[in-house]
């Protein structure tokens, strides 16, 4: 009796450390059911030996991918075209319009459409490329005013300094004029966007009226210089009060700076007409009140000092009027209170009345 009183004593003494060691092993064996689960989830984050396996393209109306059964996605991007040749997503509800405009890299140019499809692909012909006007110069160069639309409306603001040189390569618009409805209007939409504007290559007759009026944006700008190029039109550049800089074609048909052209010019300091010039007309420079120094055309065609041509010119200090003038029209010089002196050659016939009205400081 007392040995199973032993037996008994001894197995309730280690019954605790059985309760411990069961319970101990129910614990492991919960801890990796819970660790079987997360690895349904896939969660590598600590599993050296998983490999991610990317399957077919996925793709929504937007973009395509591919995909690991983890989730970890490889090679995202949006699709080129329709269908898309990478993933052969194809929007069937989609029509294509593609840009007027072309679209272009270091070789080749081509139209494109919004989803990103192209037609008209083509290598570069010349340089500048005669069909899009691409320069390897980096140069700034269009051959349509929608072309230089385009890029000057995806363009940041900037300042006189650092104005965006441009080419602009345009023939034959509105019957050979460059009217308001082109380049100026681009210009004028753009005003925070300075630009030098260089137009030496365009084939065209003349610049017409108004055709860059208030463009204040504009630097500077050189003319057309072709043997066709005759003319600057009414106001063409009136309150360009940025322009600082007028290139002159070298033609002996250009002949007519026409009224107002850069009258309110304000940035302007010199100028000098060529000799071609027959007509000056009435107000071309009225207005530009930093203009100091001006030389004007002499050639035997030119005989009169129009009306109200320098009005309030109230820097200038410096003109020599040629010997071809015979008259000095209308308050031709009024207003000009910083002219000191002015040589009359003995060709003048006539000066009209208040020619020199308010030369506040005219001595001779």
């Amino acid at each position: 009796m007392k040995n199973k009183i032993k037996e008994l004593s001894a197995m309730h003494s280690i019954a605790p450390q059985i309760r411990r060691i069961c319970a101990i092993a129910i614990a492991a064996i919960i801890g990796f059911s819970f660790t079987a689960l997360s690895l349904t989830g896939c969660d590598t984050s600590n599993d050296t030996t998983h490999s991610h396996q990317y399957g077919a393209w996925k793709s929504n109306a937007a973009q395509h991918w591919k995909e690991c059964n983890c989730g970890e996605e490889y090679g995202r991007a949006n699709h080129n075209g329709n269908p898309c040749p990478v993933c052969k997503y194809n929007d069937s509800s989609h029509s294509h319009s593609y840009s007027d405009t072309w679209a272009k890299d270091a070789t080749q140019h081509w139209k494109e459409c919004s989803c990103g499809d192209k037609k008209l692909i083509a290598n570069h012909s010349g340089n500048p490329c005669g069909e899009c006007g691409y320069s390897s110069s980096g140069d700034n160069i269009f051959i349509s005013i929608a072309d230089f639309k385009t890029w000057l409306d995806a363009q940041s603001a900037n300042n006189e300094g650092t104005a965006y040189n441009i080419t602009l390569n345009v023939n034959n618009l509105g019957g050979n004029v460059l009217t308001s409805g082109s380049a100026g209007n681009v210009l004028y939409t753009n005003s925070t966007k300075y630009v030098s504007l260089n137009l030496s290559g365009c084939d065209i007759t003349s610049i017409g009226q108004s055709a860059f009026i208030l463009c204040t944006n504009l630097i500077s700008i050189t003319l057309p210089n072709n043997t066709n190029f005759t003319s600057i039109g009414e106001s063409a550049f009136s309150g360009c009060t940025n322009l600082i800089s007028i290139t002159f074609p070298n033609n002996i048909n250009f002949t007519s700076i026409g009224m107002n052209a850069f009258s309110s010019c304000s940035g302007l300091t010199s100028v000098n007409i060529p000799n071609s010039v027959t007509s000056l007309n009435t107000g071309a420079f009225s207005y530009c009140t930093n203009l100091a120094s001006v030389t004007l055309p002499n050639n035997s065609s030119y005989t009169e000092i129009e009306s109200y041509v320098f009005r309030n010119c109230t820097s200038l200090v410096n003109i020599t009027i040629p010997n071809s003038i015979t008259m000095i029209s209308v308050n031709a010089f009024d207003s000009c209170t910083s002219l000191s002196a002015i040589t009359i050659p003995s060709s003048v016939s006539m000066i009209n009345y208040d020619a020199f009205s308010g030369c506040t400081n005219l001595t001779a």
